[in-house]
């Protein structure tokens, strides 16, 4: 099948995981602030949270960062009583689907020089 508009293939490499990227750290900073309202525990995830909302948005270790995303998913959707957005079962799996493809293709384009260097 022909591409709808072949003249924007070339910057799919670097431009796609850089939009998969800040979709994922509105997601976390809107659970950051739903999380930063309750208990002790929210506040640890919302903590969590937060610091995944910056990796994601900086582009900085984005693969180690998509690791740990998929667990803090993971453990917001077992944990009963959190007031995560990761308690509805779709929103967990499109996540998890979009750290996998983030863990596959790394950071794309980031506006640092250093931004996903392994050290």
């Amino acid at each position: 099948m022909e591409p709808l508009i072949p003249e924007l293939l070339f910057i799919g490499p670097f431009f796609a995981p850089l939009i998969i990227r800040v979709g994922l750290a509105v997601i976390f900073l809107w659970d950051t602030q739903r999380l930063a309202k309750g208990s002790t525990r929210e506040k640890v995830h919302a903590a969590w949270s937060l610091i995944l909302t910056v990796l994601f948005g900086i582009g900085l270790f984005t693969q180690a960062a998509a690791i740990a995303g998929i667990v803090y998913v993971v453990v917001a959707l077992f944990f009963k009583d959190d007031g995560s957005l990761f308690k509805q079962k779709p929103t967990a799996i499109l996540a998890i689907v979009m750290l996998l493809t983030l863990i596959v293709t790394g950071a794309g384009y980031t506006p640092f020089p250093f931004g996903d260097l392994p050290y």
